[in-house]
């Protein structure tokens, strides 16, 4: 029996919001070990022909109509349209696998998404990754230059790539061993797939 769940996810994805703020208390509620993944979900994309939601287009319409209305069943209440795409989606990927590793990471993530969904602003800056550091208690400035060295690109670029090789096309997917459930609504399936083991 494979004892987690990985939950693979970008900083850039806006599915991923929901994910964020509910995967760590259901997988709990469900007695399901689960590890956050971090990995760079654009430069997939670009490989598949880029961004997923363009802008105007109905399926961009879709995905903020539709995130209002699952934000609103969970008590979230997110200020959309957010900007999109995320500038910022890279160095946040490699500050939150930073944090994983040290046990903010979870915060990180939550703080970053409320900074990104529920505050109006014009888009995401550096300024605003460090107040969400700041934010939960970490330094920002060193924090933020140690996610821009060369090591910590490869290591997200090694998780890039186990990603890939997964055949993960979007954020979030949650992966049972080998099995692939892509997309927010896809979290209870693969916490019943787990337990099926």
């Amino acid at each position: 029996m494979t004892k987690h769940i990985d939950f693979w996810f970008s900083l850039g994805s806006t599915y991923t919001y929901l994910s964020s703020m509910r995967c760590s208390e259901l997988c709990s509620t469900n007695d399901v070990h689960i590890r956050w993944r971090p990995f760079d979900l654009k430069s997939i994309l670009e490989e598949l022909s880029g961004l997923p939601f363009l802008e105007g287009s109905p399926k961009t319409r879709y995905m903020w109509h539709d995130l209002a209305r699952k934000s609103s069943k969970l008590g979230l209440k997110p200020i959309l349209p957010a900007p999109y795409p995320n500038p910022q989606a890279h160095l946040a990927n490699r500050i939150a696998r930073i944090g994983l590793d040290q046990d903010w990471g979870v915060d990180f993530i939550q703080a970053y998404y409320r900074k990104w969904f529920e505050t109006k602003h014009t888009g995401m800056k550096e300024t605003d990754v460090a107040q969400c550091l700041e934010g939960i208690g970490r330094e920002a400035h060193d924090t933020i230059e140690i996610a821009k060295k060369p090591e910590i690109v490869r290591v997200l670029e090694a998780e890039t790539d186990e990603a890939r090789m997964l055949g993960i096309f979007g954020a979030p997917t949650f992966a049972v061993g080998s099995e692939l459930f892509w997309g927010d609504d896809r979290l209870e399936d693969a916490i019943e797939h787990y337990k099926k083991q």
